[in-house]
């Protein structure tokens, strides 16, 4: 269905564009540390939200009189106090020559100590494997379960070096633990005379680490009686990387304030003036408008993963989400992505006049690609369109900072984002959703060869990976994978986790049948799958 094109235009309002840049300084400042999830700069960022929506008239949207939906989210184990590590009968103690693995199972182990090679017999064992130098989460995730798989009851990666205290491991976000004892150990502690030890005991009690964050929401209710059931709902994350961590992409290995200017305070931003756009009486839409500032983003979505499961008004009375993330650094002629207009054929209709007047250079992606916070929506059959100036040098790292940021085109990027809300919110019919080309799942980095389809729902809580949806015309959709599965095996590895099915998907190529084994409502099914190509 093509919708009618029969829109009133937004009142001429001027963009403040000095306010714009104090919000995104005060977001992107040191006091607020990065953001980072469940941390006192999130909150901080969090509160200057709510602020904001206050003082621009919105309604609290989370619950009665309230801004702020609280989340948890588990951010890995600690072990317990009596947990003990002992090689050849001697205790291991010191931060500095051992830890315990934040994705590590707990469990009491003693047995022998066998060197993880090719061949090598690691059943009922304490496998030894090398940690290689900077070796990620992925692949930590791929060469625990290779040992678990081979039997393994228990695993030490031995380190060379621990130049921060920690090897080089941060943990943030959910994630299913390994399933046994691992430990990281440097060599010198492991076996100071060189020679590999005899026996080895793990003892560990693991303690799950939870923190609570919040979605900020604001409710802008709409004029119309019928329409304003109806909503469209804003988004853009507010949290980014702290100090630093997993997902930094910094040379250095320091914890450093990473700013996040454009990665998201630059989206933040424009969506607090959308919200002052929009209120202006002279434009006050049909629909009501729901603004989210999402938290958890960068640890796989969780924010709006959340509020998809949870929302102010129901899922099938959301006519459409608009996405606004690093939106502050445009170039190449003031390049703008829209992606995501494939999800509803009315989406060209509504964007085209208003890009013509723009004064942008606006792209119509096709694909769905973008690992942000218009993906659970997309998944729940939700039309969804992606505000996107681009990847930059600055990316993940601290030198995303307010001085790079291009105000006037946040301002640029806002008034077209509010008259694209404002289109949506008055046209007499609703956007219809229809399955785009291509869906790319998560905010994972590692590039595979082969695809399967699959979206991976984050946070989920389950033991492997939760199936949020399936590509149309996929290897998933084609073997038979449905939403809610579970996967639990793929080509004859056990999957716990979305590391280890990253690092399994990793090793595979274009072509390759798979066996994939499912958890569907607590029945295992055996499917088969031959992987595509990777779009990523």
């Amino acid at each position: 269905m093509v919708m009618s094109i029969v829109f009133a235009a937004l009142a001429l309002v001027s963009v403040d564009v000095q306010t714009i840049r104090a919000d995104v300084s005060f977001l992107a400042s040191d006091r607020l540390a990065g953001r980072g999830t469940g941390e006192p700069g999130n909150a901080l960022a969090a509160g200057h939200v709510a602020s904001r929506f206050a003082a621009l008239g919105l309604t609290p949207g989370a619950s009665t009189n309230q801004w702020l939906q609280p989340f948890k989210v588990a951010m890995g184990n600690r072990p317990g106090s009596s947990s003990t590590i002992k090689i050849d009968g001697r205790g291991i103690k010191g931060s500095s020559s051992v830890m315990v693995h934040p994705r590590s199972g707990s469990g009491n182990v003693a047995a022998n100590i066998v060197a993880a090679s090719p061949g090598a017999a690691l059943k009922g064992a304490i496998a030894v494997v090398p940690l290689p130098p900077d070796s990620g989460l992925i692949k930590q995730a791929g060469l625990v379960a290779a040992a678990r798989d081979a039997g393994a009851v228990g695993v030490i990666l031995l380190a060379d070096k621990n130049p921060d205290g920690a090897f080089g491991i941060h943990v943030e976000g959910p994630g299913a633990d390994y399933g046994l004892p691992v430990v990281v150990m440097l060599k010198s502690a492991f076996s100071p005379s060189g020679r590999l030890p005899e026996r080895g005991s793990l003892s560990l009690t693991m303690v799950p680490l939870e923190v609570t964050t919040n979605n900020v929401i604001g409710v802008l209710p709409g004029t119309d009686p019928q329409l304003s059931k109806e909503v469209v709902v804003v988004g853009a994350h507010l949290d980014h990387l702290g100090m630093g961590g997993a997902s930094s992409l910094s040379d250095s290995k320091s914890p450093a304030i990473h700013h996040g200017a454009d990665d998201n305070a630059s989206g933040t931003s424009a969506l607090i003036e959308i919200a002052s756009i929009l209120s202006s009486p002279a434009n006050r839409p049909k629909r009501t408008v729901v603004f989210i500032a999402f938290s958890g983003e960068e640890l796989g979505l969780l924010g709006s993963v959340h509020y998809v499961k949870n929302p102010v008004y129901a899922i099938k009375d959301t006519v459409a989400m608009v996405n606004l993330d690093m939106v502050g650094r445009m170039k190449d002629k003031s390049r703008l992505s829209l992606i995501g207009v494939k999800t509803s054929p009315g989406w060209e209709t509504v964007v085209s006049p208003l890009v013509k007047r723009s004064g942008l250079n606006v792209v119509l992606e096709d694909s769905t690609s973008g690992g942000s916070d218009h993906q659970p929506f997309q998944a729940a059959k939700v039309p969804v369109t992606f505000f996107f100036t681009g990847l930059h040098a600055d990316y993940h790292r601290p030198s995303d900072t307010v001085d790079k940021l291009d105000i006037d085109g946040i301002a640029k990027v806002s008034q077209l984002a509010a008259r694209v809300v404002e289109r949506v919110a008055d046209a007499r019919e609703r956007l219809v959703f229809s399955e785009p080309p291509a869906v790319v799942g998560g905010s994972s980095t590692m590039r595979a060869k082969a695809s399967l389809g699959t979206i991976p729902e984050y946070g989920a809580g389950v033991i492997g990976v939760l199936v949020g949806g399936v590509r149309a015309g996929s290897p998933a959709e084609k073997a038979g994978l449905q939403a809610g599965d579970i996967l639990v095996g793929f080509a004859g590895k056990t999957i716990r986790s979305i590391e280890e099915y990253t690092a399994a998907l990793g090793e595979a190529n274009p072509g390759d049948v798979v066996e994939l084994k499912v958890d569907r409502k607590g029945k295992i099914l055996l499917m088969k799958a031959t992987l595509a190509e990777s779009r990523r």
